[in-house]
């Protein structure tokens, strides 16, 4: 906010530039880049701890940002630098299908892309980063937030999708074997072809496993086993 009494004594109703800054009272105070602002074709902007106090100037593309260092009687101004290009992004009208780059500071400047759909300025909150002449920086993390003022739902490919699907199924498979027993039951009887293609394909390819099975199988119904050795032996006879 603009100090009310810093205002009070700027000489606006004299005539002349030059007498309004060198008054004394302006010395050191918004006055000061009020009247840099009639000077230049630029806007300023005046920053204290972080937040955006005072703009002077009329709108334009050039902007300089000052941050105010002390009070606002006799303070002092650092000219604030970027510390990386500005992205020009018309927010006034919403948009159907709006995607930029977000950047953001952390220890290192890392780079964001963020889809947005259907965004207007009342969505868009955020702040320069930005640069003092003694190197210091004090930065506003940009968000991008839905209707309702909650972050937005993480957004995933159809390939992220068919992935999550498949492990909830087979989840679910493991965490509900009786379930699955009888699906696959059920299928089996609907779809006998399948059911046989499939184990004649899985003998083929896993000979060692149906070999262990048979031994197995032999070794628990032996009288089985005779009956079947027996029916063997009477037909290679007669042939």
């Amino acid at each position: 906010m603009v100090h009310v009494d810093a205002l009070s004594r700027c000489p606006v109703d004299r005539p002349g530039i030059d007498q309004h800054v060198i008054d004394i009272l302006t010395i050191n105070t918004l006055c000061e880049v009020k009247a840099a602002a009639e000077l230049f074709s630029y806007q300023f902007q005046v920053y204290q701890d972080g937040c955006l106090r005072a703009t002077f100037g009329e709108a334009s593309d050039v902007i300089k940002r000052l941050r105010f260092t002390g009070n606002h009687n006799n303070g002092h101004y650092d000219v604030l630098v970027p510390l990386f290009e500005p992205i020009s992004i018309d927010i006034t009208q919403p948009s159907n299908n709006l995607c930029f780059k977000i950047l953001i500071k952390n220890q290192n400047l890392e780079t964001e892309t963020e889809d947005v759909t259907n965004l207007s300025s009342s969505q868009l909150t955020s702040d320069t980063t930005l640069l003092s002449s003694d190197g210091s920086a004090f930065v506003t993390e940009i968000s991008i937030r839905s209707k309702n003022g909650t972050k937005r739902r993480k957004r995933f490919s159809s390939a992220i999708r068919a992935k999550q699907l498949k492990k909830a199924a087979s989840k679910y498979t493991k965490n509900h074997r009786e379930v699955h027993r009888e699906a696959a039951r059920k299928y089996n009887e609907s779809h006998p072809e399948i059911l046989k293609q499939a184990t004649q394909t899985y003998r083929q390819t896993h000979p060692d496993v149906v070999k262990k099975i048979q031994k197995a199988y032999n070794e628990k119904n032996p009288h089985v086993n005779r009956v079947a050795t027996a029916k063997y032996h009477e037909k290679k006879i007669k042939i």
